[in-house]
């Protein structure tokens, strides 16, 4: 019988204290191709995988590889080594009853936007490819990045959720449609 619910843990380096892992807890190793560290039973450099582009993508390439390779199930989450839901699997299950998705609690920045939040701490052009890439592909979008990115300070930290397998994969077709997009250009 499939497992309803799997959160995956991902992890670059052995933590100080032990990885969560039990029957819905599986721990990831991810940038696994850029090391010869041995820290996970599974890396994101196997079967369909990004792992080499972790310097750019940082824990997404875990998500990638969970997206590609996970058998499935009613429910996915992605968790890193130090950041974890403290929820047990029938509280997920019955949030997740009325709720789309679990998130972390989220961040109000000190700050006017979080575009503003990505000129003062990231290249702003790279925020502006994106930009265009969503307008471009998604046009349906356009008015709700205008009002969370150009006009919110609220921030969800740590790409860490727990969601429906429907919801997990049109959200990675999205981002990854934007990503792999962002490259080519």
């Amino acid at each position: 019988m499939a497992k309803d619910l799997s959160i995956y843990v991902f992890t670059y380096k052995k933590p100080s204290f032990d990885i969560i892992e039990d029957e819905t807890h599986i721990p990831v190793q991810v940038g696994a191709f850029c090391t010869k560290e041995d820290i996970c039973k599974i890396k994101d450099d196997t079967l369909d995988n990004i792992s080499e582009k972790n310097p750019l993508y940082s824990e997404l390439t875990g998500l990638y590889w969970v997206w590609k390779n996970r058998k499935e199930g009613k429910y996915v989450g992605c968790e890193h080594y130090r950041r974890h839901f403290d929820l047990t699997e029938a509280e997920i299950k019955e949030i997740l009853s009325n709720n789309e998705i679990i998130l972390p609690r989220k961040c109000i920045l000190n700050i006017t936007s979080l575009e503003e939040f990505h000129r003062v701490c990231h290249n702003i052009n790279d925020l502006k490819l994106c930009e265009d890439i969503i307008y471009d592909l998604y046009p349906e979008y356009k008015d709700s990045y205008e009002k969370y990115i150009k006009n919110s300070n609220l921030l969800y930290i740590a790409n860490s959720f727990i969601t429906t397998s429907e919801n997990f994969n049109n959200l990675c077709n999205f981002l990854f449609s934007i990503f792999f997009e962002f490259e080519r250009r």
